[in-house]
């Protein structure tokens, strides 16, 4: 980006596409090529959804902020280029595309340009085009280009001749090292970041949702997003779309990471449901089913999928999945699962929950919570504490593999 923005100062401009999830951090960019453009105009706008099948429409937005804030000829082109639209809303498209390169080189004689447009995926198709258009023809202009594309809507669409990134998560260090930054009293930067998955929008809203008594270590860390979270009604809304069956289903995948397709299936016959029912949720993008691997494709809706359940629900698909697994051959599991469905302390299940945890091999996050939900269905305190402090001892820095973990 800043070899972009370097390259337009000197009549070597050119385009860039980031995309990824919601929250990733692609308008982050864009405010940041903004703050390092000093020296630059800087044009920018926002595609809108409700805007998406109306021709020109963000074109029109374009032309409208040329306008507005760009003094002289540039701003006489650019209405005379919205008064052309307006009349027959640009029939002739080469025409069109080629006057609204005519008019950015305009808008960049005075001083380098920078054009950013956030969320693509809801560009007009017409608009769309123009601006592939005008970035396949920035090598010898003082123009730079950046447009951003949400994988939510679907994979980004290439656009031929400009660069595409892909924005991944943040590494477990780098989260960390936010946190600390967010919020420096709080003394478990590690156990947020494993919650935030990497993804920096959930870092800002996990720091902020932190009350007092959480920062000392006096109250339980959040497991998930706070309800009021932008990013976290964006995938509840995802999840609400589905149909009630495809919604179940997705809670079994959600309260069993290691779950696979010949497990869901047996349970989902159990509970009355044909496993094609979770179709629409792998339409949608939220799950991937690989073989016989079921994963969730963004890692945070494992945790906001289970988190919207309501209690009953989160019980019952326990209760379920304890049903379904072997206590003989996957004890841990069969136990979690179990303990998680249980309503109240029992000393006996906790037992048995300490006991599996203590043989299983290799499997550090689930025994640690394991022994952690062992310790509260304990009466005896004594025995409680012994079994919380083993479990302290089991648990690693990143999250584990058993979703009970969310619970």
């Amino acid at each position: 980006m800043a070899a972009l923005l370097a390259g337009a100062t000197t009549g070597r401009g050119g385009a860039l596409l980031f995309h990824g999830d919601l929250g990733i951090g692609k308008t982050a960019l864009l405010r940041a090529a903004t703050a390092q453009a000093g020296g630059f105009r800087v044009v920018a706008l926002a595609a809108y959804e409700s805007e998406s099948a109306w021709p020109y429409a963000a074109l029109h937005r374009l032309l409208h902020l040329i306008a507005d804030n760009v003094a002289g000829p540039a701003a006489e082109q650019a209405l005379a280029l919205l008064r052309a639209l307006d009349g027959d809303r640009g029939g002739d498209r080469f025409a069109v595309f080629n006057q609204v390169l005519l008019l950015l080189r305009r808008v960049a004689q005075e001083r380098p340009l920078l054009c950013c447009v956030d969320d693509a995926q809801w560009l007009d198709r017409p608009s769309f085009d123009t601006f592939g258009f005008v970035a396949r023809r920035l090598q010898r202009e003082r123009i730079a280009l950046l447009l951003t594309h949400c994988d939510e809507s679907g994979p980004a669409e290439p656009v031929p001749g400009v660069p595409a990134h892909r924005l991944a998560p943040l590494d477990h260090r780098a989260s960390q090292e936010i946190l600390r930054e967010l919020a420096p009293g709080a003394d478990a930067a590690g156990l947020l970041a494993s919650v935030a998955m990497g993804n920096p929008y959930a870092l800002n809203d996990l720091a902020r949702s932190l009350t007092p008594e959480q920062m000392r270590g006096d109250a339980p860390l959040p497991q998930t997003l706070p309800a009021d979270s932008a990013l976290r009604r964006a995938y509840r809304a995802q999840l609400q779309r589905l149909p009630a069956e495809a919604r179940w289903l997705v809670l079994l995948a959600a309260a069993d990471a290691e779950l696979d397709v010949d497990t869901l299936v047996r349970a989902a016959t159990t509970a009355g449901l044909d496993v094609a029912a979770l179709a629409p949720a792998e339409v949608a993008g939220l799950l991937r089913v690989e073989g016989t691997a079921i994963g969730f494709v963004r890692p945070l809706v494992r945790a906001i999928a289970y988190h919207e359940a309501t209690l009953a629900e989160r019980r019952s698909v326990h209760t379920l999945l304890a049903e379904t697994l072997d206590p003989e051959t996957q004890p841990l599991r069969h136990y979690l699962h179990r303990a998680f469905a249980c309503p109240g302390p029992d000393d006996l299940l906790a037992a048995r929950l300490e006991q599996a945890a203590t043989e299983s091999r290799g499997r550090d996050a689930a025994a640690s919570r394991a022994l952690e939900r062992a310790a509260e269905l304990t009466h005896d305190p004594a025995v409680a504490a012994g079994r919380l402090i083993a479990a302290a001892r089991q648990s690693p820095i990143a999250p584990g593999c058993c979703c009970a973990a969310y619970a």
